[in-house]
């Protein structure tokens, strides 16, 4: 009796770790299926950019009074699929709006924010977040990235992701 008892204990840790095992993989799989959509979104956004220079040269890209979108449009009012987008600057809208909606559409609080340096401007980058982080620089629990100072005057300085965000940051140069 004393033997069964002991195996059945045995069995019951064992059905535990399996347990929480099969609940780290979700989690791993949702994780992980979060940082491909916002790479392929920051992906598609940079690409966009990329093809509309005239729009990026008026910095139509940066998010006017706010670091980033609050919420997806419901409706596309310059849909460049339907209307021609006349100026670099309504593409610019367009392409925002679209990758807005699709980064709230795909991730739980998606947000994405364009940042065009006043010190480089033929860089770009790009910060698609999800769940409590936001796309801002910052040192703040809910920022994705923080600005890290250099040692050299004439560099830049560069960003780290702070601990525990949940974001992805893609650069890009541009011609």
């Amino acid at each position: 009796m004393i033997e069964v008892l002991i195996s059945l204990l045995l069995l019951g840790v064992g059905a535990l770790g399996y347990v929480a095992m099969t609940v780290t993989a979700s989690k791993m799989t949702t994780g992980s299926f979060a940082y491909t959509q916002a790479t392929a979104l920051a992906s598609d956004l940079i690409e966009r950019i990329n093809i509309n220079y005239p729009g990026v040269a008026t910095t139509a890209y940066t998010v006017a009074n706010a670091p980033y979108y609050n919420s997806a449009p419901a409706t596309y009012s310059n849909a460049c699929e339907v209307n021609n987008c006349t100026t670099g600057a309504a593409m610019a809208a367009y392409d925002l709006a679209q990758v807005e909606y699709e980064a709230n559409e795909f991730l739980p609080n998606g947000l994405v924010a364009v940042r065009i340096p006043a010190s480089n401007n033929n860089h770009v980058q790009v910060l698609v977040s999800w769940g409590s982080t936001t796309p801002t620089v910052g040192t703040g629990a809910n920022d994705c990235v923080s600005a890290q100072n250099t040692s050299s005057a004439t560099q830049a300085p560069g960003l780290t992701y702070n601990a525990a965000a949940t974001c992805v940051l893609m650069e890009s140069t541009y011609q």
